[in-house]
Order: C-alpha cells, then structure tokens, then sequence
C-alpha cells in the first residue's frame, strides 16, 4: 500500500540484521598501542548534569564527576566497602572500539578477595538503575554485546566485564 514506508522498514530490517551479524563475528585482537596516564587527568563531561563527589581516599583521582545519581551511590559504595582496594571512573577517552561506535566503561575496581588471597578488576559497563536489556536502547545493548566479546578475547583471565545495576548486584556476581 506504501512502497516507500515498505522500503524503509525493510531496509531497517536488514541494516537490523547485518549489525547483529557483525557483533556476532567480531574478534578481538591485543595490539601494542596503550593508554597514556594522561587521560584521567583530562575531563570531557557535560558539567550542567554532572555531580561532583570530593576527597575521595579510594578512588585514584581526590574528585568524581558522576554522570548520574546511580553513578554517585555507586561511587559512595564503592568507597565505603572494606573489600575495595582502589577504583576508577574511567574518562571518556577510555574506548572499546566497536563496530557499532566506540564504547567507555564507567569503571575500573580492584577487590581484595580475602578468602582466595587474590586481587581481580572488574570493568563495570553501565551504572544504570536497571541492568534490563528491554530498559537499554538497541545502542547501548549493541555496545554491550561487543564490550563482552572484548574482554573475551583480550583479557578474560584477567579481567571480569559485567553489567550491574548496583554495587549489591556486583558483588552478586563477585561471588559467583
């Protein structure tokens, strides 16, 4: 009945369909290239929404520009928990490159596991009130996805990547 809204749901569809093929695929690879220190001395957040936490003692930098109220109750356990030996908000400089546009973790954390005598980071993608794909735009799932198969390839004896909600809901899966 309407060739050109025809047109354009099915060329969605398959646009759909090639970026999930891609993110299916992808594979990672370790490269020389590394971030300078530089870039958690540079800020590039948007100040009108932002909140600002001060003299922060676990946390690599004194201050945190939190993007958000889930972020700062975040921050404020993280600082309060005894297991956390020190974290990082990472800087928006701090990319995973992905086929569906560059993607920046929210943070980095080392714990103290006490009872195996080990330390393990975590990347924490999204600080968000819910850890609900259907809440998430098809973006930010689309960046996830990759995220995941990132820390697959590059650093998965190292490193643990993991999507939470909360701190409760981190260490849930710190348990694990």
């Amino acid at each position: 009945v309407n060739p050109d809204e025809f047109i354009k749901n099915v060329s969605n569809i398959i646009i759909e369909a090639k970026r999930e093929i891609v993110i299916d695929n992808i594979k990672y690879k370790q490269i020389d290239e590394v971030y300078e220190t530089s870039i958690f001395a540079t800020h590039n957040v948007n100040y009108c929404n932002s909140i600002l936490l001060k003299n922060m003692k676990k946390h690599i930098q004194d201050n945190i520009i939190c993007d958000s109220k889930v972020e700062e109750q975040f921050a404020r356990d993280l600082e309060n928990s005894k297991d956390v030996i020190v974290y990082s908000k990472l800087p928006r400089g701090f990319r995973i490159p992905t086929p569906v546009g560059d993607y920046s973790p929210d943070w980095a954390i080392v714990f103290d596991d006490k009872n195996n005598g080990i330390k393990c980071m975590y990347f924490i993608a999204e600080t968000k009130g819910s850890i609900n794909k259907n809440q998430l735009r098809d973006s930010e799932n689309n960046k996830i996805a990759c995220a995941y198969k990132f820390h697959d390839d590059i650093y998965s004896a190292t490193v643990t990547y993991e999507v939470v909600a909360s701190y409760d809901d981190l260490i849930t899966h710190l348990k694990k």
